[in-house]
């Protein structure tokens, strides 16, 4: 791999290049696969084609949204067809909390919100049991029944 500020090559697992200090694939001046020297704004190394933009992504710093922040928000958002899916929801939160807390993954947002909304929606199912059992409400399967 090419260092993309310097050009100079780095190893794949290199955070800093030791020639230019510059974190490898910060920069937009050289290719990562070739070290040829490519125009700043382009998309592919015209030398041997290789993406451009990949790099520069990754080099953002942002890490990437974890799919259990994803799936526990979609799980919290659906607990209007199935309560059950509230427990999804806090599952996957708490595992998706657990790797953005460690730094491998993005979407913090997603997974409070899966969080939160799965929280709230296990305690009215709760309620709503406690509610039909004490006989304040009645089940709505109650009338299938008859």
């Amino acid at each position: 791999m090419y260092c993309r500020t310097c050009g100079k090559e780095v190893g794949k697992q290199a955070v800093v290049c030791v020639s230019c200090g510059c974190a490898p694939l910060a920069g937009n001046r050289f290719c990562p696969s070739c070290g040829a020297e490519t125009n700043p704004s382009a998309v592919v190394c015209t030398k041997c084609g290789a993406g451009l933009t990949q790099a520069t992504a990754a080099a953002s710093g942002q890490p990437k949204t974890t799919g259990l922040a994803i799936a526990s928000m979609v799980c919290s958002l659906i607990i209007c067809c199935w309560p059950l899916t509230g427990i999804a929801a806090v599952i996957c939160g708490h595992l998706a909390m657990a790797k953005i807390n460690r730094g491998e993954a993005g979407g913090k947002t997603f997974a409070t919100v899966g969080l939160v909304l799965g929280y709230i929606g296990i305690a009215l199912g709760i309620l709503s049991i406690i509610l039909q059992l004490t006989g304040v409400v009645e089940s709505p399967w109650m009338h299938m029944q008859q």
